[in-house]
């Protein structure tokens, strides 16, 4: 899981702004350590990330550099590196601004898939219809059932060709292949391999 929090500065790398800079830096760790309090991640599950987008003073486009801001000159030093790997040279001397700075914070969950309710009836009565198909050259139309995906209870296995409608999108079950809704609600589809 991860949310990034974001400040624009538009700050000189130096004296007295980067004074301004690390404090906003601190606030934004703050909320980024009470968004992964409120996800209820562990400690030993959570990673700040910190990211500058910054450019040389003059300049209308940024780069972005990453890791803790420690000294305004080990920053300049990394945007240079960072500007000569993306530009092919550095300009030295020349003051670099932070426009925006930027806290990931990263919480490594790990939960566990949870089940969802199964449905009440059988597959014959998540039947909406039927449609006509065309399957292949061999076979030409047929007449397939058309199930609505909410009304498909879960263990009960149906085979294709046939046709899943659900609000956001329609699935085609091939010929050959059968179903089955589990209990986390996913649709597995597999080929049912030909008996000798």
């Amino acid at each position: 899981m991860t949310r990034d929090f974001v400040s624009t500065q538009i700050k000189r790398v130096q004296g007295e702004s980067w004074l301004d800079i690390r404090s906003a830096l601190e606030g934004l760790e703050v909320q980024a350590r009470e968004w992964l309090e409120a996800e209820t991640i562990p400690d030993e599950k959570r990673a700040l990330q910190h990211i500058a987008e910054a450019r040389y003073a003059g300049q209308n486009h940024e780069i972005r550099v990453e890791g803790i801001l420690s000294t305004p000159e080990d920053f300049a030093a990394r945007f240079a590196e960072a500007h000569r790997t993306v530009y092919g040279y550095a300009l030295n001397d020349h003051p670099v601004e932070i426009v925006n700075l930027r806290v990931q914070a990263i919480g490594y969950a790990g939960r566990p898939f949870q089940t969802v309710p199964g449905v009440a009836g059988t597959m014959k009565d998540a039947i909406v219809g039927e449609r006509e198909v065309y399957i292949d050259p061999q076979t030409g139309w047929r007449t397939v059932p058309v199930y609505k995906r909410a009304s498909m209870p879960q263990g009960e296995s149906f085979s294709g060709p046939a046709i899943i409608e659900e609000l956001t999108s329609t699935t085609y079950v091939l010929p050959g292949q059968s179903g089955v809704v589990d209990a986390y609600g996913n649709i597995i589809l597999s080929f049912v391999k030909d008996r000798a």
